[in-house]
């Protein structure tokens, strides 16, 4: 296990949050800004010098920004004993410092020039008292958490209720703008953000390969994990569970779903399949502890808790939805006559979902208008995203075609039902009414919102010359979402500076990208080294920071907390990348996770009190029980035969 700590100063490669300048006030803010609601009250500029605007003949602003800390990233430098004296001219140091016309520093009541706490007027005779600095609702400055007007350091982050506020920039020495933190948090961007730590982690597996694709975790912290398996029975916990479905066939996999106490304990598992290939693409467990999964199905008949689901065509598409016991709720099954798949479900308010993939089917029926595919007898690979009620009713449901091999990879939804999705396509343009994205090489890759009838707000496409595409797509709680993927071209931007493919060419880096809920560029940043390095998927928990989970093949990669790796005894092997970013993009922690062969996180989901799990693969002693290959903090985890799937969560 190799962990990355904190590091606030980004690597080379991140994108938007490039500081524009070291201290609040040469970026263009106020540096009389008060805390508290309300608007903040303009204040006339402070003169010395006899008359002139502070720092006008090379004073220094009274009051100084600080004495000791000095925006920006890099530690502070100390300062000089200051020796401004008023008045045109160049400043002759003296000792003792005069101001006050001539007279000796506090013989009239004056102090030294300048002052921290803007209290000094120029001229001969007592200072006069200044009245406090009122804001915060009226009362003064100081109270109810509102910081001293003017800022010591240009940003205010004790109170930002009035919504004017700046946070201010963390400059590396100290954690002062958090006023402490905890000891598994650090300071970013003047707020406490955690550092994860691991709570329990489990593995489950059988004889045969077993993968968990799909996660999401409850309010209350409860973690539910979907999967495929080749296996006749898992192990999951103490517990042994048959699969009667697949009857251990190498060539065909049947899906498992495994409920979770907060505290790791298998609350219960359900399994189900048939025949044919039966995989879990996508879980989510909405606000009432209903989960719902998606995947595909080459089954002739799907078996679910008893029902049986007759087959439309090669591979149909599947919703299941099981209430906090694990019993069936619902569960449907789509298709036609060709090849449609599901990549991406998400949910959202009341219990809606929203789920996204491809079909190839000449027209695909999902309860309203019929979806066509742009090739009449299909073979070309459209978009579909739709969206249904808790009931499993259909809302709307949509197509984009034009391209020859288009794909969703994932949705989320806001507090007001619109649905996001996200994917790639190749060839063309992916177009709907209302929408055309071009594609500017092999692949793209694209994201789009719609609105509550399913018609399109806005959409834009990424990519150059090579293969690019998004993977995942999760909501923000500002309202925007965070998207992850991989690139191959040389260059590629996403609406801010431009990123450089690293190592051969025909290789993957991953690329994280903040939009706001218009679609606009918030901050971005990709990552790599020589070899494949995937960001799978994403989620965000309700401080804003983004959880990332893949893998990555190189024999090295920084995240931006230093070098992780290598994977495997040579290096060649993949290994669990776990990367957390605060939400201004800000790197907090990331970490390696792996063994001497391939292991790959799939899936990751987050909370609003800023848990997170993280659920994939790892590969044991094959065909034995010996051993284990990764270690997350809490041991070795038990093999069961072959690849198995793991479980961690963070606190």
């Amino acid at each position: 296990m190799r962990i990355a700590d904190h590091t606030p100063a980004m690597g080379s490669r991140y994108c938007c949050l490039v500081v524009a300048c070291a201290a609040f006030l040469a970026c263009g803010g106020r540096g009389s800004d008060q805390a508290g609601p309300g608007p903040d009250t303009p204040q006339a500029p402070r003169t010395d010098c006899w008359g002139e605007a502070s720092g006008g003949d090379g004073c220094a602003p009274i009051p100084q920004p600080d004495a000791t800390d000095q925006a920006g990233p890099g530690p502070d430098t100390p300062q000089a004993p200051r020796t401004d004296q008023a008045g045109p001219g160049p400043d002759t140091p003296q000792a003792p410092r005069t101001d006050c016309w001539g007279d000796v520093p506090g013989s009239d009541g004056c102090a030294p020039i300048p002052q921290p706490d803007a209290a000094d007027q120029a001229g001969p005779g007592p200072d006069a008292p200044q009245a406090s600095d009122t804001d915060c609702s009226g009362g003064t400055s100081g109270q109810d958490g509102c910081a001293p007007n003017p800022l010591p350091d240009g940003g205010d982050t004790s109170d930002m209720s009035d919504g004017a506020d700046v946070p201010a920039v963390p400059d590396g020495s100290d954690a002062t703008t958090c006023g402490g933190c905890p000891a598994n948090a650090v300071c970013v961007a003047g707020k406490c953000v955690s550092v994860p730590t691991v709570a329990w982690a489990d593995s489950i597996g059988g004889e045969l390969m077993d993968l968990a694709t799909g996660a999401g975790l409850a309010p209350e912290g409860s973690l539910v994990v979907g999967g495929q398996t080749m296996s006749t029975e898992l192990a999951v916990g103490q517990q042994t569970v048959p699969v009667p479905f697949g009857k251990g066939s190498q060539t065909t996999t049947d899906a498992f779903i495994t409920r979770y106490t907060p505290g790791g304990k298998v609350a219960w598992t359900f399994v189900f399949g048939g025949a044919g290939d039966d995989r879990i693409r996508a879980l989510a467990v909405d606000s009432e502890g209903f989960t719902v999964v998606s995947g595909y199905t080459t089954s002739e008949v799907l078996d679910v808790g008893g029902q049986l689901l007759p087959g439309n065509g090669k591979m149909d598409v599947f919703l299941l939805r099981l209430d906090v016991a694990g019993n069936v709720d619902w569960v449907k099954r789509f298709g036609g006559s060709q090849d449609d798949g599901v990549f991406g479900m998400s949910t959202g308010p009341e219990g809606t979902l929203s789920f996204g993939g491809y079909f190839s089917s000449p027209t695909l029926a999902l309860g309203g208008e019929l979806l066509k595919n742009d090739s009449p007898n299909g073979g070309k690979y459209n978009v579909f995203v739709a969206k249904f009620d808790a009931q499993g009713e259909h809302v709307w449901s949509t197509a984009l075609g034009g391209s020859s091999f288009a794909y969703v990879h994932g949705t989320a939804m806001n507090e007001q039902g619109d649905v996001f999705a996200a994917g790639g396509f190749e060839g063309g343009k992916l177009v709907t009414e209302g929408l055309t994205l071009s594609n500017a090489g092999k692949g793209d890759a694209w994201v789009a919102r719609f609105g509550p009838t399913g018609k399109p707000v806005w959409g834009k496409s990424w990519g150059g010359p090579e293969h690019d595409a998004c993977h995942s797509i999760a909501i923000a709680p500002d309202g925007g979402v965070a998207v992850v993927g991989s690139f191959q071209s040389p260059v590629i931007s996403f609406g801010g500076g431009k990123f450089e493919h690293i190592g051969p060419l025909g290789y993957h880096d991953l690329f994280v990208v903040r939009l706001d809920g218009a679609g606009a560029h918030l901050w971005s940043e990709a990552h790599g080294g020589f070899d494949w390095d995937l960001a799978k998927n994403v989620a965000v928990d309700g401080g804003g920071s983004v959880c990332v989970v893949g893998a990555f093949f190189s024999p090295e990669i920084d995240v931006g907390g230093g070098p992780l790796g290598p994977g495997g005894p040579d290096g060649k092997m993949a290994e669990v990348l776990l990367l957390k970013l605060a939400a201004g993009g800000q790197h907090v922690w990331s970490a390696a996770f792996g063994g001497p062969d391939n292991d790959i996180g799939y899936a990751v989901a987050a909370t609003a009190g800023g848990r997170f799990a993280a659920v994939g693969s790892f590969n044991g002693a094959e065909g034995t029980t010996q051993g284990g290959s990764v270690d997350f903090g809490t041991g070795y985890l038990p093999t069961h035969g072959g690849r198995d799937a793991f479980v961690v969560v963070f606190d």
